[in-house]
């Protein structure tokens, strides 16, 4: 699938540059480009996403998403945790959280 997405990225790299402002299509963008060897064009349009629409627990799942693949677990639970806050019952962010969180196996 990833030669596919590289196909798209000048599609890709043309929308956004067309539509700067649509947080929506910078994130189906990020969620292309992320499939691809350029993980930082992803986290980059992600944050772009992120400053339209601050509230959006979605982009910051996607961000945490970004930071594992860049192996920064740290920056990944940040973005999880702030995606919580968001929506608590946000079930990505909640199945995430629980990497960093381990489950107490005398309570389960």
């Amino acid at each position: 699938h990833m030669e596919r997405h590289e196909e798209a990225l000048p599609d890709i790299r043309k929308s956004v540059k067309l539509n700067p402002n649509d947080p929506v299509l910078l994130k189906a963008a990020a969620d292309a480009v992320a499939q691809t060897p350029y993980i930082g064009e992803a986290e980059s349009l992600l944050k772009m996403a992120v400053q339209l629409q601050p509230d959006s627990a979605d982009l910051h799942v996607s961000l945490g998403m970004v930071a594992i693949k860049r192996s920064d677990r740290l920056k990944a639970k940040e973005h999880f945790a702030r995606a919580l806050e968001l929506d608590p019952d946000n079930d990505i962010a909640i199945e995430r959280m629980q990497l960093f969180t381990p489950i107490d196996r005398k309570n389960a």
